[in-house]
């Protein structure tokens, strides 16, 4: 294969979105939503949607995941509530799938997933320069 014929699969290959070559004007638009002074974005669901996220993820300093244990299998609609640790709701949400980043000022926070009417809360310490990640994992159901 010669040199042009490299390029013109390389470009093949990127007009494709295909791994290895993601087309970023296919890429969707994130639904980036804000709570006071906290921004947050969600999704995951498909490979173009996680793609995206992929390329914001560096802009949030918290992020979450939410799935099944056992199988590993991701959710969505994961009601995600965020207090301070010395009080004060800082964010009621819903997220749109399994990945949820937030933009929260540095300190100390508990962070509250819902799923389906199963709880589960952690404590997380934001830092003041780069990120923090808690993944929360449910029973699968029978």
């Amino acid at each position: 294969m010669n040199s042009h014929s490299v390029a013109y699969f390389l470009l093949l290959l990127a007009s494709t979105g295909l791994p290895g070559g993601p087309a970023l004007a296919d890429q969707p638009a994130l639904d980036v939503k804000t709570a006071g002074n906290v921004s947050y974005v969600s999704g995951g669901v498909g490979v173009s949607e996680r793609q995206a996220l992929d390329q914001v993820k560096s802009q949030y300093n918290l992020h979450l995941l939410f799935a099944y244990g056992k199988s590993g299998a991701y959710l969505a609609d994961v009601r995600v509530k965020i207090t301070k640790a010395s009080g004060g709701e800082v964010l009621d949400g819903v997220s749109a799938g399994p990945y949820f980043y937030a933009r929260l000022p540095a300190g100390h926070y508990r962070v509250s997933a819902d799923n389906a009417g199963q709880m589960q809360t952690k404590s997380v310490t934001v830092p003041a320069t780069g990120a923090v990640s808690a993944d929360f994992y449910w029973a699968s159901p029978e």
